[in-house]
């Protein structure tokens, strides 16, 4: 059997009466609705307690960090004050040091003062002085440039007039000094050459002057007893490359002859550059006896061959010469003797030119050795030849040959040879 409960109404105070089941559930609800009013009510303590203990802790915090704060500034005030004293104890002596130190250079700058006024009063005499020493320098410079002004046109003038002069003698001085440097290139081959192979040799400048005119050098050689061997006078010619006045070798013959004549010189020789594309002079040596008698014309590389030549040639002449003047000495009748004597002059001549015309060929040869070695050869051999021809000449020249078909002669030797025997 249900029970019935009574409740009240809290409004209007009726009552009602409800079974269990209702009952329990309106009593489930102000269970809790008053559980939530307590919880609600737990809570709000709850927190204000919390905040209050957080205020407590709080206020607690911020009086110990207020307290450790003021601890902290005393002990602040406390360290800048020793930090105070303890400055003013260690710059006591900075200080002290400052202020001699000031004092110094309180007196320094008085002294320094003193030494730059005394310092700008000589510098400004020094200065007076060089103005002064400037104002006269300026004055005899001024004086020196016009001195040097006029003596530098003057000089100008003389220059010029000097450069007229040596334009004027340009092309004879051209001339000459082309003229001199053959001559220097022969005395260097004559050195290198011929010196030292006959010493007794001379080969000197002609510097006298006979009506009129002189050669270039003449060439000497005698033997022990001082006779002469050969002599040549040499003429030496050239001409400046690009020259418009192109000369020949022919005019100059007639003078280097009167040259030879004048010096009692037995050849006369041309060492000539003029006419460099005639081939008649390029074969190396060149006899012109069909105009002047011993007058020989050569390129300067022939200069040592001829002499050589010549000088063996006079040796050999030398020989027999002295031959007849040893015969004259003994009184013999010598009629055939210069009959004999030309006829070996005149085959010397004629092996003579046949040497120089081999040599010019053996020259012609060597400038292409290569291609002519064989032609260079043969013409040697020919030159050898006509120089033992020329020997034999000279050696079967002897006093019976001399003697022959010469009564006198023969008689004379006769009776020589009769004398001797008894």
């Amino acid at each position: 059997m249900k029970s019935s409960n009574e409740i009240k109404c809290p409004q209007c105070k009726s009552i009602f009466k409800i079974d269990d089941t209702n009952y329990a559930a309106i009593q489930n609800q102000v269970r809790d609705h008053l559980f939530e009013e307590q919880l609600k009510t737990g809570i709000a303590t709850a927190v204000s307690i919390a905040e209050q203990k957080l205020i407590n802790n709080h206020n607690k915090y911020m009086h110990q960090k207020n307290t450790n704060i003021k601890e902290l500034e005393n002990k602040i005030t406390n360290l800048d004050k020793d930090k105070k004293i303890a400055i003013s104890e260690s710059l006591k002596p900075i200080m002290k040091e400052k202020n001699e130190y000031k004092e110094k250079l309180a007196v320094f700058e008085k002294d320094k003062k003193l030494a730059i006024s005394e310092a700008i009063k000589t510098l400004e005499e020094q200065n007076n002085s060089l103005k002064i020493k400037l104002s006269k320098t300026k004055s005899d410079a001024k004086l020196l440039q016009i001195k040097e002004k006029t003596k530098y046109n003057q000089e100008i003038k003389d220059r010029d007039k000097e450069i007229e002069r040596l334009i004027e003698n340009k092309s004879k001085l051209s001339v000459k000094m082309v003229g001199e440097s053959l001559e220097e290139s022969c005395l260097i081959e004559y050195e290198k050459y011929i010196r030292r192979a006959f010493p007794s040799a001379s080969f000197e400048k002609d510097n006298k002057t006979i009506k009129g005119s002189k050669g270039d050098y003449i060439f000497r050689d005698f033997d022990d007893n001082q006779n002469e061997i050969v002599s040549i006078m040499f003429e030496m010619k050239n001409e400046l490359e690009g020259s418009k006045n192109k000369r020949k070798n022919n005019e100059f013959y007639k003078k280097l002859n009167r040259d030879r004549i004048n010096k009692n010189c037995e050849y006369a020789c041309l060492i000539s550059k003029l006419e460099p594309e005639n081939d008649l002079f390029n074969s190396g040596i060149t006899t012109v006896y069909h105009e002047y008698p011993k007058m020989i014309v050569i390129r300067p590389n022939c200069f040592i061959s001829l002499i050589y030549t010549l000088r063996e040639m006079g040796r050999q002449i030398l020989e027999y010469k002295l031959l007849i003047e040893d015969e004259k000495s003994k009184n013999v009748d010598v009629s055939n003797f210069k009959e004999s004597l030309n006829i070996l002059h005149n085959s010397s001549g004629k092996y003579l030119k046949n040497i120089f015309n081999d040599i010019s060929k053996i020259i012609t040869c060597q400038n292409n050795i290569i291609e002519n070695a064989d032609k260079s050869i043969d013409i040697a051999l020919k030159t050898d030849r006509n120089i033992d021809s020329l020997k034999r000449e000279i050696k079967d020249i002897t006093i019976d040959n001399l003697t022959k078909d010469n009564a006198t002669m023969i008689k004379l030797f006769e009776e020589q040879s009769d004398l001797e025997a008894a």
